[in-house]
């Protein structure tokens, strides 16, 4: 059952982004692959510190020169000790360079902000308890990343998530990007 809906929530967040990828131009969209290390002490006592985290982003080709908009969808999941938690977000948001550029430089600091929705499918024991929901929130994000040439990335990122059932599911990722297929 989790992973059912861990698979509608994929596909429903792909079938949203899908058609920015498609309309935008001289953009690159591929994978993005991470750590995700929350910034609750209880979720880190019963799921771990590090988890892992997969999503999809785009990468404009002239990222490098001027403020643009920017797409992310973000999967978040670990399991561990019959508890479990799975993070989806899919946000919208603007990218701006940092510095100035120049042709030479073979890489330019990037600041994102973006905001967006969420899907949060958790189950953690709690004393003699287990708590557990599905919800549908917000999500916002800032990343502070280095784009190396015009397909590679690499950011630190924070995401801020609602609370529920008192677990505060906010976090630092530190992902990195490769720009697949060009649009």
């Amino acid at each position: 059952m989790f992973m059912r809906n861990r698979m509608i929530a994929l596909g429903t967040l792909a079938i949203a982004i899908l058609p920015i990828a498609a309309t935008a131009q001289n953009q690159y969209f591929g994978p993005e692959f991470g750590v995700f290390i929350p910034s609750d002490s209880n979720l880190r006592q019963a799921l771990g510190s590090n988890w892992y985290s997969i999503g999809i982003s785009t990468m404009k080709e002239s990222q490098v020169l001027q403020r643009r908009m920017g797409t992310n969808l973000n999967m978040i999941t670990q399991a561990k000790n019959g508890n479990k938690v799975f993070l989806g977000s899919y946000t919208l948001g603007i990218v701006q360079p940092l510095g100035e550029y120049t042709p030479r430089a073979d890489s330019q600091p990037y600041i994102a902000l973006r905001a967006g929705i969420s899907y949060t499918d958790y189950a953690i024991g709690v004393g003699l308890s287990r708590v557990g929901a599905k919800r549908i929130g917000y999500n916002a994000n800032v990343e502070l990343g280095i784009l190396i040439g015009d397909r590679l990335s690499l950011a630190a990122r924070y995401d801020v998530s609602p609370n529920y059932d008192g677990f505060n599911f906010d976090g630092l990722s530190i992902t990195l990007k490769y720009g697949i297929a060009k649009f």
